[in-house]
């Protein structure tokens, strides 16, 4: 096996962050701790990686990543008030309506991440044309997602 495909094939790999309870971090991939920014950049690169309590071998990747958001004051900030209200008040809603919400998030957010990199190419397409795709992408999503929750209203 080539060394290109050696290094490809250990970058696919999920990579093993073991976390102690001094919240210390250490990648067993480079064999040294890490930073929680460190982290995020291994997340925001797409990176593959599961979280091992050090102590307990319980996988706490997700309190982890909930934990680096949480944290990120700067991502909040991005968010009006009212919005985080509203996030807060997904707690009166049904399950299936707060997976509903949560997959209309989630679709979002990959159609926004999607965009973006399709966006900062300018050889990919036109950007005034990409940006109408997009808009006419997110109103039938979103259409979706008011079509569901009237069905909710009308079945109560």
């Amino acid at each position: 096996m080539s060394k290109f495909r050696i290094i490809q094939a250990m970058a696919d790999k999920e990579r093993i962050i073991k976390k102690y309870a001094s919240r210390r971090l250490y990648d067993t991939f480079e064999s040294e701790y890490i930073a929680f920014k460190e982290l995020q950049n291994l997340i925001a690169k797409g990176i593959p990686l599961k979280i091992i309590d050090a102590k307990t071998k319980e996988d706490v990747t997700r309190p982890v990543i909930v934990s680096l958001v949480l944290e990120n004051t700067e991502l909040f900030s991005q968010f009006s008030d009212e919005f985080l209200k509203k996030i807060i008040c997904l707690y009166g809603y049904t399950e299936e309506q707060r997976d509903m919400f949560s997959d209309y998030i989630q679709k979002s957010l990959e159609a926004f991440a999607n965009s973006h990199t399709k966006f900062l190419n300018p050889l990919s397409t036109d950007s005034l044309e990409y940006l109408n795709h997009l808009g006419k992408e997110h109103q039938k999503l979103t259409e979706k997602f008011m079509n569901e929750l009237l069905k909710f209203g009308k079945q109560s």
